[in-house]
């Protein structure tokens, strides 16, 4: 692989890495200003709530848009460049212990946003 295919792809990789972070961050921003406007429980709490959820929804959905692109090369090239290097550093492991969290903070992130719909609608 020449340098600019590596360097694009490893792009690609930290993005996609990124956009996996952003799946429960973005959820826990929803869950933290849906709580606090239903604590306060006023009109105005709400609607800037939903200002907020707009943006953060927004973040959310180009995130796993990113998800879905990001793993097409991830995937096609896991073998020869990301195991590759895991097994040339001896980190192997550690490569397979972050996919696995990877894999758990966007299951998690996913199973807020349906909780956090839910309670959306109860709100409206």
């Amino acid at each position: 692989m020449n340098n600019i295919a590596a360097s694009v792809l490893m792009m690609n990789n930290y993005f996609h890495d990124v956009a996996t972070a952003m799946v429960p961050a973005t959820a826990a921003v929803a869950w933290t200003v849906l709580m606090l406007s239903e604590r306060t429980g006023s009109k105005e709490s709400k609607d800037v709530y939903l200002k907020i959820y707009k943006l953060v929804v927004r973040i959310f959905v180009y995130s796993l848009f990113w998800l879905m692109i990001g793993a097409i090369p991830r995937v096609l090239t896991f073998k020869a460049y990301e195991l590759k290097e895991a097994q040339m550093k001896g980190i192997v492991t550690a490569l397979f212990a972050k996919l696995i969290v990877a894999f758990v903070l966007v299951v998690i992130g996913s199973l807020m946003w349906i909780k956090i719909g839910r309670r959306l609608k109860k709100m409206a």
